[in-house]
């Protein structure tokens, strides 16, 4: 090897060690960053033996990238249902609430039970129409809790497709000057870490791919397939509160319907979810309990004809809103609204009083209650059963759901952790490891700077030989 030779080599070995040390240093100085991804040299031979620094890279895995914003999806979408249903759940309360829909149903019985022993106690009558007025409006509660669930549903939703058509435009145009970048400059895998940032928050969101063109372009598609950005242009994200329509461009990707290519993972996911799907299902199943409880009870007074109501009945003051809402007791009860309490004894359709001792049309009340009736089974519950049979199983079964929703942010949550300590251990940075790093560099340099030390004790010696 000759002198020049050498001393090309080492001082090719001192500038990579510089930069070494260089991005080194700043991958301990941004361990704490949220998004930073380790940053590695690039390296490749350069004229005769000495070596040039090609590039600088992210450490980066596609997979565990992936595996990581999936389980972060689902880890939203739970988390959306949970605080969705809290404003209903709570005013539908558990089977120990006194205000439970079963319990109120219970009292109206009990009432009804005490009514059947001393039918002409105008008192006691009074106590049942109060106590059937109360099962009205815990229905009427229970459905305000569920309109309140939808409107913080969509709110939510519309906040959710702000936010995420704002990150797909941003992640448009660090894909744009991405490419403006060349390949391995430090500036060009800042902004893949901030790329790689923005994906994480729209995973919160939404589900969706990526793809990458080696030049630097992105796109970015739900899982089913629709564009969300098409080489770094994004198509726009949109939803309408109304219709309650979720699309890219022109495509709509709402989802829950099996004929879209929509989203079904993440924040946004799960808000929609619930307004277009899970608390309207829960609303029709309000709604069988208010008619049964309407014809039940039509069915067993004798006293009104076919088609007219009883101790129930639709106001029908506003035919939008939902059965539960207008449910109401029958004005023929209520003095306040020209009523007469003894109709609960004597029927609603009896022009004048009955004897003050005859319990039967009472006990008929009791009985509508205490035997089985048939409820709609596109309700999605009982099919055949007591009216509280159907209150209990309505009650359990949206409490399950919100339940179900908690066990399953808990399970995400937990598989996100263990996949973020994998994508930590690829990606991230590990001090140890960087500290180490530090020492072999220093050996390097060392090294180099003694072979050039060397070298140059070699030249003076023999120039000053000649």
């Amino acid at each position: 090897m000759s002198l020049s030779s050498a001393i090309n080599s080492s001082m090719s070995g001192l500038r990579v060690t510089g930069k070494w040390a260089e991005i080194t240093s700043n991958n301990i100085a941004n361990i704490t960053t949220e998004g930073y991804g380790r940053k590695t040299l690039q390296l490749t031979g350069g004229e005769g033996t000495s070596v040039r620094v090609s590039g600088v890279q992210r450490e980066m895995d596609d997979a565990i990238g992936r595996l990581h914003r999936d389980n972060i999806g689902r880890t939203e979408r739970q988390e959306a249902t949970v605080r969705g249903l809290d404003p209903y759940i709570s005013t539908l309360g558990g089977a120990d609430s006194p205000f439970s829909l079963t319990n109120q149903i219970g009292r109206f019985h009990g009432e009804l039970s005490l009514l059947a022993a001393d039918p002409g106690n105008e008192g006691l009558q009074r106590a049942a129409i109060a106590s059937a007025t109360d099962l009205t409006r815990g229905l009427h509660r229970v459905t305000d809790g569920i309109d309140e669930a939808r409107q913080l549903a969509r709110s939510s939703a519309a906040a959710d497709t702000a936010d995420a058509d704002g990150i797909l435009k941003r992640v448009a145009m660090l894909g744009r000057q991405v490419m403006q970048e060349a390949s391995g400059t430090t500036y060009r895998v800042a902004l893949e870490d901030d790329v790689a940032g923005e994906l994480d928050k729209l995973a919160g969101i939404m589900d969706f791919r990526v793809e990458r063109t080696p030049r630097g372009e992105i796109s970015l598609y739900t899982t089913s397939g629709a564009p969300l950005v098409l080489k770094n242009d994004a198509l726009g994200l949109s939803y309408d509160k109304q219709s309650g329509q979720l699309r890219t461009g022109d495509i709509e990707i709402t989802p829950g319907d099996q004929g879209l290519r929509g989203i079904s993972e993440g924040s946004l996911a799960g808000h929609i979810l619930l307004d277009q799907s899970t608390l309207p299902r829960m609303q029709t199943q309000l709604d069988e309990l208010a008619r049964s409880l309407i014809d039940t009870f039509a069915a067993a007074d004798p006293s009104v004809t076919a088609g007219q109501p009883s101790i129930f009945v639709d106001t029908g003051a506003s035919p939008t809103d939902p059965l539960a809402r207008r449910i109401a007791v029958n004005p023929g009860l209520i003095p306040e609204q020209g009523g007469e309490p003894r109709r609960i004894r004597d029927g609603l359709g009896a022009a004048t009083p009955g004897f003050q001792g005859d319990n039967r049309q009472v006990i008929a009340f009791v009985s509508a209650l205490d035997e089985k009736v048939n409820f709609d089974p596109s309700a999605g519950l009982l099919s055949e059963g007591r009216i509280s049979d159907f209150a209990a199983v309505l009650t359990t079964e949206h409490q399950y759901v919100r339940v179900q929703a908690e066990e399953g942010r808990d399970d995400a949550r937990l598989a996100t952790e263990s996949v973020s300590l994998m994508r930590s251990g690829i990606e991230g940075v590990n001090l140890d490891e960087e500290l180490q790093r530090l020492l072999v560099i220093e050996q390097n340099y060392a090294a180099n700077a003694t072979v050039m030390r060397t070298l140059n004790e070699l030249l003076d010696t023999l120039l000053a030989s000649v």
